[in-house]
């Protein structure tokens, strides 16, 4: 179950060079050529100490066309993870409405609308801790097996935050996708690459958060 995140850079002491290019593709489908901005990144050796310049020339290859047709194929399976994401944070929502306030949520005047992803999901993996309903379903009859869900969920959501909010780079001079994101746990930028395994081990995960759901739906019904 357990799956790869992107792999965070150490750009710490480098120089990270950033900087739009419009590079013109043809597309494999429709054979029509077009023309777009890509933002592009390289990182160069370490930078100069305090009250030193350096002059980097930006003296890059571009990407050949299926480099370019790859990065667009990959940003394509980046939005999808995002919008999977987003759908799982509806499914919870959804989920969350139905379970009933306890006495002290209904004390603290709980709005379940403005509950973030990562609160839906610790109030639905709360309930299900002590639901024994669900506990029927082999997958999911005890809280061991459970904890393993809540972890990945965990890290499910926080990179959800890199997929929907991050920028993404093409890294310079091997064309891979990298993304550009805030850190929320320390406030400061980061740069990850990404690459298949990654987004298909994330997507997989996705469909196995949609048979939980299913499976609780399901429960609900006997």
């Amino acid at each position: 179950m357990a799956y790869q995140s992107p792999k965070i850079l150490n750009t710490y002491g480098f120089l990270v060079g950033l900087t739009a290019l419009d590079i013109n593709y043809t597309n494999p489908i429709t054979r029509v050529t077009l023309r777009r901005s890509v933002s592009t990144m390289f990182i160069d050796e370490k930078a100069p100490g305090p009250g030193k310049k350096k002059i980097v020339s930006f003296n890059k290859p571009w990407p050949s066309n299926e480099q370019m047709i790859h990065f667009i194929a990959m940003e394509e399976m980046i939005r999808s993870c995002a919008s999977n994401a987003e759908e799982i944070k509806n499914l919870f929502l959804n989920i969350n409405l139905d379970i009933p306030l306890s006495q002290a949520e209904l004390d603290k005047h709980l709005n379940i609308y403005k509950l973030d992803f990562m609160q839906l999901k610790e109030r639905f993996m709360n309930f299900i801790k002590a639901d024994e309903k669900i506990k029927t379903i082999e997958l999911y009859s005890s809280n061991t097996k459970m904890k393993l869900y809540r972890q990945n969920l965990n890290q499910f959501i926080l990179d959800r935050n890199k997929y929907t909010h991050g920028i993404v780079h093409m890294l310079l001079p091997d064309f891979k996708p990298v993304l550009e994101y805030i850190d929320p746990s320390h406030q400061y930028k980061e740069f990850a690459s990404v690459d298949e395994p990654t987004l298909i081990g994330y997507n997989h995960f996705y469909t196995v958060i949609k048979d939980l759901v299913r499976a609780f739906r399901s429960t609900r019904l006997q």
